[in-house]
This record gives C-alpha cells, structure tokens and sequence, in this order.
C-alpha cells in the first residue's frame, strides 16, 4: 500500500481544523443560534416548577425529591 504524500493530507487536516475552528467559534462564542437565557427562566418560575413537582401525586408509594440536595435542611 503506497503512502499518500504530506503534501495532500496536511493541507486537508489544516483546513478541516479551521473550518471547525470557525463553527465553535460561531456557535459558543458569537452566540449565533441565540445564547441569551430564555425570559421564561427566573427565580419564580424555578421556584414554582418546584411547587407544582413536589405536589404531584404518586399512585405506588410516597412521593419521590426530586433534588434531595435541594431540599435537605443543613445548618
């Protein structure tokens, strides 16, 4: 099996990078497809999407925490 020439492959590694290079720098860094926090996420919604799943009812034992880290009381 003959080796492909340097000459080939590295041009295509180099361009590949930077063409990857470039779609991070779009996607985390310039935010294009939109990276602002949605409205809908502040503390009040947080705190009553906690409400309404600590209130669901469960039908085989006792309700499930969630986030029992959360919930725990340490002082």
């Amino acid at each position: 099996m003959a080796m492909i020439p340097s000459k080939q492959w590295v041009p295509a590694l180099l361009g590949s990078c930077v063409i990857s290079g470039v779609f991070w720098h779009l996607t985390r860094n310039s935010k294009v497809f939109g990276g602002e926090t949605p409205r809908t996420l502040t503390k009040e919604w947080e705190q009553a999407t906690d409400k309404m799943m600590s209130s669901m009812p469960r039908e085989g034992g006792p309700n499930v925490i969630l986030n029992p880290v959360k919930r725990q009381n340490y002082r």
